[in-house]
């Protein structure tokens, strides 16, 4: 079962194709992120999910989304 999600950093391309897959891939992208399982920060110095990323871009290359 695919997880919330709350990406922050710079709102830009990257951004927004990172939701945008997680979406497809059956995610919800949360504003909050103590609501969130996983946690993406870009040009962020905060505390990220860095091994559970790692492990969803796996799910995510499986599913074909890249």
């Amino acid at each position: 079962m695919l997880s919330n999600v709350h990406v922050f950093g710079k709102s830009d391309g990257l951004r927004e194709a990172l939701e945008e897959r997680f979406q497809r891939a059956g995610a919800s992208i949360v504003e909050d992120p103590s609501d969130s399982e996983l946690v993406v920060g870009i040009d962020q110095q905060e505390e990220i999910s860095i091994l559970r990323l790692f492990l969803w871009a796996q799910i995510l290359r499986n599913q074909r989304l890249f």
